[in-house]
């Protein structure tokens, strides 16, 4: 999956989705391969695509976690713990990449109002 370029929800849901569908899928193969993906993007904070990037990724944790039976979800916590720990460094200027001035994954950037939008058009 690495170099792979991003312009739907795709890649990030099913990623996310795999936690549930794939036994073999461990969080911490799916944090790689989030952080594997290639972004194609200046790495400004204001860049739409990387806005793009972090929104698909949450709204892949919120819908897989919508379908999921809760006893099935120790996993997708496990990959949102551990996405948290990550830090991304922007290569241009080496200092943290940062989406809506939130560090990127630390911060975990749009998950906040991606789960505030979901939960109000999907109520749980």
């Amino acid at each position: 999956m690495a170099g792979t370029s991003l312009y739907g929800e795709e890649v990030q849901c099913g990623i996310v989705c795999s936690l549930v569908d794939d036994e073999g899928m461990t969080p911490e193969k799916a944090v790689q391969q989030i952080l594997d993906l290639r972004l194609p993007f200046a790495c400004t904070p204001q860049d739409r695509e990387l806005e793009n990037h972090c929104y698909f990724t949450a709204w892949g944790v919120i819908s897989t976690a919508a379908r999921t039976v809760s006893d099935k979800q120790s996993k997708i916590i496990a990959f949102v713990n551990q996405l948290r720990t990550k830090t991304v460094i922007n290569p241009s200027t080496g200092a943290p990449l940062e989406c809506d001035h939130e560090v990127v994954w630390k911060a975990l950037p749009t998950f906040g109002f991606t789960f505030s939008d979901g939960g109000l058009q999907y109520p749980l």
